[in-house]
């Protein structure tokens, strides 16, 4: 069986068990998407590319809401950085939404890369340091 795009890691965990199924979340859509795009692949990808966007953008306000609620709850020092990294996920979307909108072709492929992207650099590295610090704070008590 042939590995999927993107894998889930152990090391990924950040150590909060909702934050981290929401994670597993990202990773599965990602894989759905790129499932999408290769079997479209000489065809319209006009519905993979909705039907991730569309997950996306209802995943990123569940799951920034729920860790910006981890953040302020401990206090985290990097919330003010974390939220930009949100905002600045989101106007992404966004953007790449808009030149799908202009018959970029290219758009459905930005896309997965985004997103996996996304979770190889903040999920596995900025979010990994909330886990770390609330995991600290909790030890501390």
């Amino acid at each position: 069986m042939k590995e999927p795009f993107a894998q889930w890691k152990e090391g990924y965990k950040i150590g909060i068990a909702e934050v981290d199924e929401q994670h597993m979340s990202m990773v599965k859509l990602i894989n759905d998407l790129y499932i999408g795009l290769t079997l479209n692949a000489k065809k319209d990808r006009t519905e993979p590319f909705k039907t991730a966007i569309k997950e996306a953008i209802e995943y990123v306000k569940k799951h920034f809401n729920t860790e910006e609620k981890y953040m302020i709850q401990y206090k985290y020092p990097g919330l003010k950085e974390q939220k930009k990294m949100h905002k600045d996920f989101v106007l992404e979307l966004v953007s790449i939404y808009k030149c799908y909108e202009y018959n970029n072709e290219n758009a459905p492929v930005d896309l997965l890369i985004f997103l996996k992207n996304w979770l190889l650099e903040h999920i596995a590295v900025e979010d990994k340091k909330i886990g770390q610090f609330i995991q600290l704070s909790n030890s501390e008590k």
